[in-house]
């Protein structure tokens, strides 16, 4: 995490390095990079359902989850990020759209998630659960909800990364194509906004912070 800038180019590079390699097109390199995108697709559905609200002690109404200020600015980028910078035909995009063009009624409340959810199950309706790799991981991040197990943590935490570098290779060849203002764009803004992320929705320190 404390260096995201590099590892997004570096990430980038390896990525190259494997087309070069035509790891991607045997079978065993297909296989493996399908895992890649169907976990970190799993794991951005499971934070969606699971890390984004956290309940304010006391309140049980509509609204009651809503986002604080920080909270919203984070995620916000976060969803714009992986808006520009995911791969155009992949089919988590439509989730990803629907989120972020309903911003506004996203952050009131976990209420619109839900609905926005609904809308796309047939997206994960096939896939079973986190590739061997995940499900048998053994890091993970502070638990944000007590129905979750600490073995579905560590898998998603795993996919989680596996998004980062999804993300990471993204970055570095868009920020090639982009002409005017690259801060916007570059490897170190996007690795603050991946480290905004861990921080704010993946921590202890994110999971004890109540809305303001």
């Amino acid at each position: 995490v404390e260096d995201l800038g590099a590892g997004i180019n570096a990430a980038a590079k390896l990525d190259r390095n494997a087309a070069n390699n035509d790891v991607n097109n045997s079978q065993a390199g297909g296989d493996l990079k399908q895992d890649v995108f169907s976990d970190a697709a799993l794991s951005f559905l499971h934070d969606l359902k699971t890390r984004v609200y956290l309940p304010t002690p006391g309140v049980d109404v509509a609204g009651g989850d809503a986002l604080s200020l920080r909270r919203r600015m984070i995620f916000h980028e976060w969803i714009d990020l992986l808006h520009w910078a995911l791969p155009s035909q992949w089919e988590l995009h439509n989730l990803i759209n629907d989120v972020r063009d309903s911003m506004e009624l996203v952050v009131q409340g976990s209420h619109e998630m839900k609905t926005i959810l609904s809308r796309h199950e047939e997206l994960f309706e096939d896939q079973a659960g986190w590739s061997v790799d995940c499900a048998t991981a053994t890091h993970g991040t502070a638990l944000h909800d007590a129905a979750v197990t600490r073995n579905e943590e560590s898998a998603n935490f795993c996919g989680i990364w596996k998004l980062f570098h999804i993300v990471a290779i993204g970055v570095a060849e868009q920020n090639k194509k982009v002409l005017g203002d690259l801060h916007r764009v570059s490897p170190k803004h996007a690795a603050d906004m991946m480290r905004n992320y861990l921080a704010e929705f993946h921590s202890a320190l994110g999971a004890n912070r109540q809305p303001h």
